[in-house]
């Protein structure tokens, strides 16, 4: 069986980071961004297509930058592990 995910869309007009790898996906939101209703779009998607979210190797990680007073982390999504350091296709990104 063989899943195309180009039918999978970002819901808001100021996400449009949806990044697709083989059987990866990789979803990107600014500030401006609702990020649990893309991440409930996402999860009805994958319901819709049959197909199983591993939440066990899901992460969210939120960007900010260096050194800002004001930054407030946002709640984590519902069933995601926020963390501060992960790796992206042998990639390694942090918080900072």
């Amino acid at each position: 069986m063989c899943f195309i995910a180009k039918d999978l869309k970002a819901r808001s007009k100021v996400n449009r980071l949806l990044i697709k790898y083989a059987d990866d996906s990789t979803a990107g939101a600014n500030a401006d961004a609702d990020s649990e209703d893309e991440s409930e779009n996402v999860k009805q998607w994958a319901k819709d297509n049959r197909m199983i979210i591993n939440f066990l190797k899901t992460k969210e990680i939120v960007f900010r930058r260096p050194n800002s007073r004001l930054f407030i982390c946002p709640s984590p999504l519902s069933q995601i592990e926020q963390v501060k350091v992960t790796t992206l296709l042998g990639v390694i990104l942090s918080e900072s």
